[in-house]
């Protein structure tokens, strides 16, 4: 899906399709991922692909909620 290609004003509902299996994802999206698959700093416009969740897992792992992993706790010396 090329993201410059998104109706702002679209009040219909959306439903894409699966890279790996081809599933719809129906008006649920849940635990449906999506990654940047162009390249950034290139003239191509950006583009994402869709994975369902049972492929995502299976390419990606499990899911991590943002910025997991990222943060250093510990105290300051």
């Amino acid at each position: 899906m090329n993201a410059s290609s998104r109706d702002r004003h679209n009040d219909k509902a959306t439903t894409v399709q699966c890279v790996e299996c081809e599933a719809s994802s129906g008006l649920c999206w849940h635990g449906w991922r999506a990654y940047r698959i162009d390249e950034p700093g290139t003239d191509e416009s950006p583009a994402l692909a869709f994975y369902c969740p049972a492929c995502a897992r299976l390419q990606f792992g499990e899911r991590t909620r943002v910025g997991e992993g990222d943060r250093d706790d510990s105290p300051a010396e």
